[in-house]
């Protein structure tokens, strides 16, 4: 043990101990080590003089000058740790309490000098904790110090009776710059019952991290974050807690674990800071894939007012969700891991901006009223306040003439403007102000805004969407058929076919699918004018909704048929087999992806009865057609936790129309342009995908009119080609273009 109390040689010299080497030769730094083997490692005790100020003619304080400087402590560069130690001092170390520094210093004052006269200057101190005893990095006994530690690691070791600081003193003041500190904050004796009542104790951290709770006697310590760092809790009997350019306080409940609540008395925010109200209670798992545990929200509780100075924005992380190695979801369909911190404020809530941030996720949480709840095991019927204040207060203060009056006094902080919707599941929730009069208290909820979130928004278009394919290909191949109609001979054919579809379905998600694709087909002509053959096709579809995106790759079969005779009367008909293989990509409303595979196979059939009128050149063909599909349902889980599941979806589609052109002979061939017009129903509806435990209609139906234009092309006995482009818009979808491009060759 070293002990360390300077004494004054005289009454007019300042004195400056210090303890350590600046630096060695080549300005290397040469560190000095103490071992705690005591009790205490290292002890500073006497009494240290103020600065004398310098008197004037009649014995008052000359500004800026001093007859005599204070006196001061320097420790510098030292390493004191409790390391390398036998397993016998061990053993007693672990049953006793012990500590690194004790500073017992005083001076006259009855308050602490502005300039600090202990300085600790990359001094760093490791103790291990031990099982029965106690650990004290730095304990303060003596009162008004100031203090400054320069850069240094104070780790005072694991456990709820380990702190860096530990003040029984009064009137000090605690800086650290720099520093790295372990452990917990005390002044007072913390847990259990108060044997000392120390006050006004300050405790400042510049550029400095700490991890270890701030437990401190009301009215005894006030600890101001200054760009700095915090993770731990603060309590039982609350600190007062300033933050200021840029701090982050990560909040845990006091005792750590599940006893979720930190108690401040006063929290005061200058500019813009973080206050994160979720913790993780776990392990993480190799790879760093995640980790094995739960989020756990903690409750802030303001004792009296909660202030900021307007000059910034605070952001304030409240809620998540976490699913477990698997996700699960209960017997009702919903997901059970969210977890949702709280502010809650005795008094006031004056000033500023906050950003409240709950993060989203697919699983669908427990809701009351629309609002967001802590779960069915919850005590209450109550929704979860994420902020709770009181409303008004009448407080004393001044009227213009400066007599004291009682005033009104209200909350004027804003915590909805900037706080993002956030998508929980199913729907997508807002923050709500709410103001209770008959309490006089103000909270603030998550409210459904009634909109489909971006992930079921997805899972509703991804189910929809494969129909607009199918039709694609099948009017793809219908242009072929119009081509090869009154042809003589079997022959081979390829197009290229492509289109644009807007549509909106019954729950509410308007997306738009873009298709590319190819067809390639044989067919035959028989010698009764049947027309048989056989197509197979490749098609590649994006698909966009609410920022999200979707691919489906599609491979098909179609197998047709088409009849003329003699009176113009033709009749086709097809078999149409498709295999979807898909891949959802929701973007959700916090920017983060949620993606699934999943794949599956749709079924065709459709015919089509027209006539074709012919006369000097002009033709019309007028025509009936209807097409019957059917889908298969699709059971799968997004990666953010959303599961879902879509019954086989159904099409039945009607469309009445006409093709109008004239026939332009030319050597060898002709050229054939037309006008097409048509009527198009969707008459199939009550559709429907389960997205968690909500049943969502993906129907497109309703009535579509469609105009186009094309032309066919046949340049030789045996060849020939063909091009069409169509626009179709209804109640309830628009397809801005659509074209198809093919050549056939005879033989």
């Amino acid at each position: 043990m070293v002990n360390v109390a300077p004494t004054a040689a005289d009454g007019q010299s300042p004195v400056v101990l210090t303890l350590g080497d600046a630096a060695s030769k080549g300005g290397k730094v040469t560190t000095s080590s103490i071992w705690a083997q005591s009790d205490v490692a290292l002890t500073l005790g006497g009494e240290l003089r103020t600065a004398q100020p310098e008197l004037d003619k009649d014995g008052k304080p000359v500004a800026g000058k001093v007859s005599r400087d204070a006196d001061k402590i320097v420790l510098q560069n030292i390493n004191i740790h409790n390391s390398m130690l036998s397993l016998a001092d061990r053993v007693g170390m672990f049953q006793n309490d012990i500590a690194g520094i004790q500073i017992g210093t005083q001076t006259a004052s009855a308050t602490a000098p502005k300039e600090a006269n202990i300085l600790l200057d990359n001094v760093n101190i490791t103790m291990q904790a031990g099982d029965l005893g106690t650990t004290k990095a730095i304990a303060l006994t003596g009162d008004s110090n100031h203090i400054l530690a320069k850069g240094g690691m104070i780790d005072a070791g694991e456990g709820y009776r380990a702190s860096v600081l530990d003040i029984t003193g009064s009137h000090n003041i605690v800086d650290f710059s720099g520093s790295t500190l372990q452990g917990n904050i005390i002044s007072g004796s913390g847990y259990g019952t108060i044997s000392s009542q120390p006050v006004d104790n300050i405790v400042n951290l510049k550029g400095s991290t700490l991890t270890g709770n701030a437990i401190a006697s009301t009215g005894s310590l006030k600890l101001d974050l200054d760009g700095s760092t915090w993770k731990g809790g603060a309590g039982l009997h609350s600190p007062d807690v300033s933050l200021r350019n840029n701090s982050v306080w990560n909040v845990r409940g006091v005792r750590g674990g599940w006893d979720a609540v930190s108690s401040v008395n006063s929290l005061n925010l200058y500019g813009d800071n973080t206050l994160n109200l979720i913790s993780s209670v776990g392990q993480a798992q190799l790879g760093g894939h995640g980790f094995t545990g739960e989020n756990i929200g903690n409750t802030l509780h303001v004792d009296t007012d909660l202030k900021s100075d307007g000059k910034g924005v605070t952001t304030v992380n409240i809620g998540t969700y976490s699913p477990d190695t698997l996700h699960r979801l209960n017997n009702t369909g919903l997901g059970d891991s969210y977890a949702f911190g709280q502010i809650y404020v005795e008094g006031l809530s004056q000033g500023g901006k906050y950003r409240l941030n709950v993060e989203s996720s697919g699983a669908e949480p427990y809701t009351i009223g629309g609002r967001l709840a802590e779960g069915a095991e919850a005590e209450s019927s109550k929704a979860h306040a994420f902020v709770e204040y009181k409303t008004s207060e009448s407080r004393p203060g001044t009227d213009k003439d400066g007599k004291p009056v009682m005033l009104n006094v209200k909350s004027d902080a804003d915590f909805t403007s900037l706080s993002a919707p956030a998508e929980l599941g199913v729907y997508q929730y807002a923050a709500e102000k709410v103001m209770d009069a008959v309490n006089n208290r103000t909270s603030i909820y998550y409210t459904s805004t009634g909109k489909l979130s971006n992930s079921a928004a997805t899972a509703v278009s991804m189910a929809a969407a494969p129909v607009d394919v199918a039709n694609l290909e099948s009017d793809s191949l219908a242009k072929h058929m119009n081509s090869v109609r009154h042809g003589k001979d079997s022959g081979v054919w390829l197009s290229y076919f492509g289109g644009e579809n807007r549509n909106t379905t019954e729950a509410g998600p308007e997306y738009t699918l873009k298709t590319k694709g190819v067809m390639l087909g044989i067919d035959t002509l028989t010698e009764n004018n049947w027309l048989a053959g056989v197509a197979v096709s490749s098609a590649r579809s994006d698909l966009s909704v609410m920022n999200s995106s979707g691919d489906l790759n599609s491979y098909g079969a179609q197998f047709y048929m088409s009849r003329r005779y003699d009176s113009g009367v033709f009749v086709d008909s097809a078999l149409q087999f498709n295999h979807f293989s898909n891949a959802a990509k929701a973007r959700m409303i916090n920017g983060q992806q949620a993606k699934a595979d999943f794949s599956g196979n749709s079924y065709g059939l459709e015919a089509k009865v027209g006539y074709a009128w012919n006369s000097e050149g002009f033709f019309a063909e007028p025509y009936v057609r209807a097409a019957a599909r059917a889908f298969d349902g699709e059971h799968y889980a997004l990666s953010n936790g959303m599961t879902v599941k879509s019954n086989d979806y159904k099409s039945m589609m009607g469309e009445v129309g006409a093709d109008l052109g004239y026939q332009y002979d030319i050597s060898g061939g002709y050229v054939k342009p037309y006008l097409h017009l048509a009527a198009l129903n969707e008459f199939a509806d009550g559709n429907s995908v389960r997205v968690n435990n909500v049943t969502l209609d993906n129907s497109v139906k309703g009535t579509a009119f469609q105009v186009g234009t094309g032309a066919e092309v046949k340049l030789m006995d045996n060849f020939g080609a063909y091009a069409a482009f169509d626009y179709t818009k209804g109640e309830n979808s628009e397809r801005p273009w659509q074209a198809t491009v093919g050549v056939n060759y005879n033989w």
